[in-house]
């Protein structure tokens, strides 16, 4: 399933109970409905207000983790209460591609509404890749899959990638220089009650998409986002593909 995600970060533990009657009334005013909940997939227990309090502040086994099913949709959502590190408490909505493009002025609008109220350290809505997002086998191979991330001691407070649209905090941004970040061409610029927004390129599935992705991760240098490596495994399997009778039909 090719999925939109929408993904919010924490520097503090959210697994209390006020802020599960706060999500369950994020649900409510955006009507997302779930039809099921759980820890594992595929998920089987029936959604009740107060069985997704129980999960959400008490998890499983200090992970602290469940699955919420939404109803009549292809989506799902990770919650993440209690994360255990600055920056990795939060929740994430994945929705299917189509399911996005249906509803996207609503899917936003949730997005902005979380960030101005429960302001998180870092959010994102963030573009799955698939093939159909590539011009060519090249820029496929030699763009996404050869690359990993480098953690450091940090690690978790910096971002893996700069997605379709970023949001990133006051706390988040000293530790990069705001002025570079801001001066790449981003296609819109937005400041917000404790952060901004960064949108990366008009539509999320432009076809110039990873392009530019590329150009704002050079751009915006160390500090905000983890060093990209080449993951050696890997690369000796793309040298593989590429004297084999590769086509994008294959992956």
């Amino acid at each position: 399933m090719e999925t939109i995600s929408l993904r919010f970060c924490f520097e503090e533990d959210i697994g209390t109970r006020s802020h599960a009657e706060n999500f369950l009334e994020l649900l409510n005013q955006f009507e997302v409905q779930l039809s099921r909940v759980g820890f594992f997939e595929p998920v089987k227990q029936s959604f009740t207000k107060e069985t997704f309090k129980e999960m959400w502040i008490e998890g499983l086994e200090d992970t602290y983790s469940f699955i919420g099913r939404l109803e009549k949709r292809k989506s799902y959502m990770n919650i993440y209460p209690r994360g255990g590190l600055p920056g990795s408490a939060g929740f994430h909505f994945a929705i299917s591609k189509q399911q996005f493009q249906l509803e996207q002025t609503k899917w936003t609008n949730l997005f902005r509404f979380v960030c101005e109220t429960w302001r998180p350290y870092r959010a994102s809505i963030e573009l799955d890749l698939d093939r159909d997002v590539f011009v060519d086998t090249d820029q496929l191979l030699n763009e996404t899959m050869f690359w990993t991330y480098e953690r450091d001691d940090f690690w978790f407070l910096k971002v893996r990638e700069v997605s379709w649209m970023n949001y990133w905090s006051h706390a988040l941004l000293e530790h990069g220089n705001i002025e570079t970040i801001e001066a790449f061409d981003w296609v819109a610029v937005d400041t917000g009650a404790d952060g901004t927004y960064f949108q990366l390129t008009e539509a999320f599935d432009d076809i110039c998409f990873v392009a530019r992705r590329e150009a704002a991760r050079t751009h915006i240098g160390p500090g905000i986002l983890l060093e990209k490596v080449i993951d050696e495994d890997l690369m000796r399997e793309a040298e593989q593909l590429r004297s084999s009778d590769f086509s994008l039909d294959d992956i």
